[in-house]
């Protein structure tokens, strides 16, 4: 049985605390937007697109000036473990968090 719920729900359900995350499949981002980065940060979770550039890269949002490309996922996850990620809602600086761990996904069967 697959569970009724989305499974970044998990985020805000587990005491994982600041900076837990998963990158997940985006459903709403066509072709060049194939996953969300989601991220727990002061009890909510934040959706952050994950694109690939016109040069293969991944990137995070939307396209801006001298933007940090990933040749990978998993290097764009290592690079925030290290380094602090700046959060916005609604166009205003919210706060920052590095990556800590993804959550515990259970399996779910009849």
């Amino acid at each position: 049985m697959i569970p009724s719920f989305p499974l970044y729900t998990l985020l805000i359900q587990t005491d994982n605390g600041d900076g837990a995350f998963l990158v997940r499949e985006c459903h709403h981002g066509g072709p060049n937007v194939p996953f969300t980065l989601t991220i727990r940060y002061a009890l909510r979770l934040f959706h952050i697109q994950i694109r690939v550039r016109p040069d293969s890269q991944f990137a995070l949002g939307s396209a801006k000036l001298n933007e940090i490309g990933f040749q990978t996922i998993q290097e764009m996850i290592d690079t925030y473990r290290k380094t602090p990620l700046q959060l916005h809602t609604c166009g205003k600086y919210f706060g920052e968090t590095k990556l800590t761990n993804p959550p515990i996904v259970y399996s779910f069967s009849k």
